[in-house]
């Protein structure tokens, strides 16, 4: 019941999340790209996003993974976030807050190597 300024608020914000500046600056700029964003259900998915026109018709084609440049993220909790989105047949989009505050998107897919078989055995001959 009282009136909270901008720093309390993020102070208070950052408290229960001490990534959520990064997430509000995800979210916006995503929202000024013309995109529906809702909130994201675990595993470090913190959105999910829907084309222009398509919330409430359809479920959300991509989920968004946001991190701020430079903090280190496993490659197993990717790995597993990653499989979790396929399984559910969404594109998991990775969001990078650079140290410029602009955010960066990369997809992230599973890179699977295949054998080559007798096709190749022309390295391995002198």
């Amino acid at each position: 019941k009282r009136t909270v300024d901008f720093q309390e608020l993020l102070l208070h914000s950052r408290r229960a999340d001490e990534d959520s500046w990064v997430k509000y600056l995800i979210y916006r700029d995503l929202r000024s790209r013309g995109y529906v964003v809702r909130e994201g259900f675990g595993l470090g998915i913190d959105f999910r996003v829907y084309e222009r026109g398509k919330y409430g018709k359809d479920t959300a084609d991509h989920l968004i993974y946001g991190i701020k440049e430079g903090r280190p993220v496993r490659i197993q909790e990717l790995a597993q976030t990653l499989s979790y989105a396929q399984n559910l047949k969404k594109k998991l989009i990775l969001a990078v807050l650079n140290r410029r505050g602009e955010v960066v998107y990369y997809s992230l897919s599973r890179l699977t190597f295949k054998e080559l078989g007798e096709s190749m055995n022309f390295l391995s001959e002198g």
